[in-house]
């Protein structure tokens, strides 16, 4: 299901088609070929895509008042025409960006997700089934983008984020430690000491190690 913020004032024009059907009016290669190119390989997907007025022209122009087969024909014909113009849109889109373009895009959306996220690091399983790719390529993609594997990321972003909480907030290492995914604050404690070299006491008791 999309979802879209309802606060603001929306003008949207909207297709739904059937692979199928694609596939039937514009050919399978080009139909594939589409789908790969706006994001929608995977399963329930959706992305926002800056369209061009020559291609959504289509959408937009008012419908007479056709009725009947003849009005059916004409939609028919006015889809056909906005599926054309978006395929050579596509495909033209594809030929100029770099390669490893959406690998790119997908390791950033994936660490913008992972930022913002608290409590236990989710399972490989759970970010592949969240990002629509397998565990393998969300972690090579991961790993092209940032120079380290996924949980490796995690926990170096979280253990700074601990080391800057420690240091200059007053909340209590249990919190920190569950906020960061830790079942037990000495497994923090232990965690905190291999990467620093130091306990994370040792900040609070002194202004630094």
């Amino acid at each position: 299901m999309l979802s879209v913020d309802a606060t603001l004032d929306y003008k949207s024009s909207v297709v739904t088609i059937d692979h199928d059907v694609l596939f039937t009016l514009v050919g399978s290669d080009a139909g594939k070929s589409l789908i790969d190119c706006l994001g929608l390989d995977g399963p329930e997907s959706a992305e926002v895509h800056r369209i061009p007025l020559a291609v959504s022209c289509h959408l937009k122009r008012p419908l007479p008042n056709r009725t009947g087969p003849v009005g059916n024909l004409y939609m028919q014909a006015r889809i056909l025409d906005y599926l054309s113009g978006l395929v050579d849109f596509a495909l033209a889109e594809k030929v100029t960006r770099p390669t490893g373009y959406r690998a790119s895009s997908r390791a950033k959306a994936l660490h913008d997700y992972l930022i913002q996220i608290d409590g236990p690091i989710p399972t490989m399983e759970t970010l592949a089934k969240e990002f629509n790719r397998s565990s393998r390529s969300l972690n090579e993609d991961f790993s092209r983008e940032y120079g380290m594997p996924i949980h490796a990321f995690m926990m170096e972003h979280r253990m700074r984020r601990a080391h800057e909480a420690i240091e200059n907030t007053n909340t209590p290492l249990k919190v920190i430690s569950a906020n960061l995914g830790y079942s037990h604050v000495n497994h923090f404690n232990a965690a905190f000491r291999r990467k620093f070299g130091y306990p994370p006491g040792s900040l609070r008791k002194s202004g630094k190690p």
